[in-house]
């Protein structure tokens, strides 16, 4: 199958059928198999009327945030960021983007508090608030799971 050269106008749109059509010959089926769901349930609702050229490292971020935001698990939103990436390094190869948006947001999605804990207001009214000792001064349970010395 030869690779058709898209034009700007709709070119993102067959570019993904592009990809999605021709991932079984470069990857492995379960990887393929995920990709497409993952496209589908996640990508393509997301991704409906922004251009795949005119797509910003902001909106990435957004999306998968958003993703995390909806409860899904950090590793599912880890693969949403792979499949954006790899189609979007497709983008790359037919000159729709210059880079990635969609490149080295590993370590960005490992900063990005999930744990259910984490969203309680009072644990944020806490971690704004200067030091750990005022923040665990209470809990001797709590100082000694960080290993901090007793009063």
């Amino acid at each position: 199958m030869s690779r058709p050269r898209p034009s700007r106008r709709g070119a993102g749109r067959r570019l993904r059928a592009y990809w999605l059509e021709t991932l079984p010959s470069r990857l492995k089926p379960k990887i393929v198999s995920s990709y497409r769901e993952l496209y589908r349930l996640h990508l393509a609702p997301s991704l409906k009327g922004i251009a795949l050229g005119e797509l910003r490292r902001a909106q990435v971020k957004a999306l998968l945030l958003d993703k995390q935001r909806q409860g899904l698990s950090r590793n599912t939103v880890r693969l949403i960021g792979s499949c954006l990436s790899a189609l979007c390094s497709e983008a790359i190869d037919e000159g729709l983007l210059s880079v990635s948006p969609a490149a080295a947001l590993g370590r960005w999605l490992r900063g990005r508090p999930t744990d259910a804990a984490t969203q309680q207001p009072r644990f944020r009214r806490q971690t704004a608030s200067a030091g750990t000792e005022r923040m665990f001064g209470a809990h001797q349970s709590s100082r000694r799971a960080l290993h901090l010395p007793h009063r």
